[in-house]
């Protein structure tokens, strides 16, 4: 990526950046709900993905350092789809209310409840969006750099993140707990159990889908043009 084209996308990012945190300060003014403020810092950990894309892009000639930032990049990218998970602060009652089995359902008009709504929606969307970019960044550069691991990477990063995202949705530790590996090691394999599979075996899925797709998608431009 030439320096004037990476100052674009830089100042794109900062821009949304910018952007996003104005919404979070005044849906948490407006809705009272403290995950609109702490929305905020889990965007800034979603946000290193690209940072370390960008750093990439800046010493990616010098030797060693595509791998230290690769490994640090694994560490970080699950952040960026955790913010999906997010979702899970939406609350129907604020939306519909039952009339009964036979008078259907009553849809609430609650600005406040649909500002809260669309400040999780915009949060996974651009979430998903840096992952997508993150991850198409670091296979292209397997692809580019050892094009027999490709495959390898494709498969087993969609897991490791779900593994993350499990890990730091419901064991609650962090990226930078990777330096207490062993704790977060044995935390992991005692909390096994049919909801984690599953539920780690749902973000995989996800994953595949997502950026298979867009494999295809790319494929099939090329093929066309």
């Amino acid at each position: 990526m030439e320096l004037k084209e990476l100052k674009k996308f830089i100042f794109l990012d900062i821009v949304i950046f910018v952007l996003f945190v104005m919404l979070s300060a005044f849906t948490f003014l407006r809705v009272k709900d403290g995950i609109h403020f702490m929305l905020i810092w889990n965007m800034i950990l979603a946000y290193i993905p690209l940072v370390i894309i960008y750093l990439l892009n800046i010493l990616k000639e010098r030797k060693g350092w595509p791998v230290i930032l690769g490994l640090i990049w694994l560490f970080f990218y699950p952040n960026s789809l955790y913010l999906v998970t997010d979702l899970i602060y939406l609350d129907s009652d604020n939306y519909m209310q039952s009339l009964g089995i036979y008078q259907g359902l009553l849809y609430l008009q609650d600005i406040d409840a649909y500002l809260a709504f669309f400040h999780l929606v915009v949060a996974a969307f651009i979430g998903l969006m840096i992952a997508i970019r993150s991850f198409n960044y670091f296979y292209y550069l397997i692809v580019k750099k050892i094009p027999k691991y490709k495959y390898i990477f494709l498969l087993l990063i969609p897991f490791i993140a779900s593994v993350g995202i499990y890990i730091g949705r419901f064991l609650r530790y962090n990226s930078w707990d990777v330096l207490n590996v062993y704790q977060v090691l044995i935390d992991f394999f005692k909390s096994l159990n049919w909801f984690s599979l599953i539920f780690i075996l749902i973000f995989t899925i996800l994953q595949y889908l997502i950026f298979g797709y867009i494999l295809f998608y790319k494929s099939a431009n090329k093929e066309v043009s």
